[in-house]
Order: C-alpha cells, then sequence, then structure tokens
C-alpha cells in the first residue's frame, strides 16, 4: 500500500515525475511511484505494479517523442487526491505503429489533457 501524503507532498512529487517526463528519465518516474501503482491506459485496461508500467514506458518510448508543457498540479488539502492539466506537443503520432492507434504517423500540434 501506498504511504499517506498530504497536499505538500503530493505537489513536489508530481513535479518530480513530470519533470522527469520532459528528460525521458524512466527510471526517475518509476522511483516517484508506490510498488502498487495502477495505470489505466487510453483505450486499454489497467494495468498494476512498477513492473507492468516500465514496461509500457519503454514501449511509448518506441512510439512516441512528446513533451509536455502549460502543467498545472492539483492536490487535494489531504493529501489522498491529485490530478495534472497540461498540453503535450512534439511528435503525437507514433514512431513505429502502435496498433489500433495514431494512424495519423507523424502527427504534430498541441493536445490538452487532464489526468485524474
Amino acid at each position: 500500500m501506498a504511504a499517506k501524503l498530504t497536499r505538500l507532498d503530493s505537489i513536489p512529487l508530481l513535479t518530480r515525475y513530470y519533470d522527469a517526463f520532459n528528460r525521458n528519465e524512466n527510471q526517475a518516474m518509476l522511483d516517484c511511484m508506490s510498488g502498487d501503482v495502477a495505470h489505466d491506459i487510453n483505450q486499454g485496461s489497467r494495468q498494476t505494479g512498477k513492473a507492468a508500467f516500465a514496461e509500457f514506458l519503454a514501449h511509448m518510448d518506441r512510439c512516441y517523442s512528446e513533451r509536455l508543457t502549460d502543467i498545472v498540479l492539483m492536490a487535494s488539502e489531504d493529501g489522498t487526491r491529485a490530478s495534472a492539466e497540461f498540453v503535450v506537443g512534439g511528435r503525437l503520432g507514433p514512431k513505429k505503429q502502435h496498433a489500433g492507434r495514431h494512424k495519423d504517423a507523424g502527427q504534430t500540434g498541441p493536445v490538452v489533457v487532464m489526468v485524474p
């Protein structure tokens, strides 16, 4: 089970995670997570655990080149809920074809995303 965080813990944790995302440092992203992390994949199922998320990150590295900007972080006062809103830029289409998704390889442009 994940350690209990307060809002004062959650915002810096999210900041470290998204900074690592923009540096393309998967291990630093994983270091921000508990072992029982649950990841609900867009257009997919739920995966649980750091190993599954590490595999997901490796796959995404092969398929996409993205950078997040205009990041807004939010957390409840008691730290039980946190979210991020950001704009995704870069090469949004796959570097190589990703079965069933983003058939417009090489697509560029901003996309606004809200992550609960």
